[in-house]
C-alpha cells in the first residue's frame, strides 16, 4: 500500500520540526578547560561575524548586568579597554554553550532562497 501525498506531508513536517528541535553542534575544546577565550575566539568558533556577535551581547548585556547569564554566557572576565570592554570566557564555559545550542532548518516546504543576480540594464 502506497502512502498517501497527506502522510508524506506530515512525516516530512515531523522530521523537519525534529531537526529543527535538534542539538547540532558538538565541540569538544581541546586544551585548558579554564583557559580564557576571548570574544574574538568566541564568534570565530561559532562562525558568526562581528555585527552579529554585537547583538548577541547587546541581548545579553541586561542578564549579565543582574549577574547571570543571558542569551551568551556571562563572561568570566571582564576588563576596561580604550574601546569599551574586553571580554573573556572560560574554554569549558564556551564549548557548554555551543553544545547546548539548538539546531536550525529552514522551513518545511519551502524552497532556501537564493540572491537574485544583479542586472545591469
Amino acid at each position: 500500500m502506497t502512502p498517501c501525498r497527506s502522510d508524506v506531508r506530515t512525516s516530512y513536517l515531523e522530521a523537519k520540526q525534529r531537526d529543527r528541535r535538534a542539538r547540532v553542534h558538538q565541540v569538544t575544546l581541546d586544551g585548558d578547560p579554564d583557559e580564557l577565550l576571548t570574544a574574538k575566539d568566541f564568534y570565530t568558533l561559532i562562525r558568526v561575524d562581528a555585527r552579529t556577535w554585537s547583538k548577541y551581547v547587546e541581548k545579553s548585556m541586561p542578564d549579565w548586568l543582574a549577574g547571570r547569564d543571558g542569551y551568551l554566557p556571562k563572561p568570566d572576565q571582564e576588563e576596561p579597554a580604550r574601546r569599551g570592554v574586553l571580554r573573556s570566557w572560560k574554554r569549558y564555559r564556551v564549548a557548554n554553550w555551543i553544545n547546548r545550542r539548538l539546531g536550525s532548518a529552514s522551513s518545511p516546504g519551502r524552497p532556501k532562497q537564493h540572491p537574485e543576480p544583479h542586472s545591469e540594464a
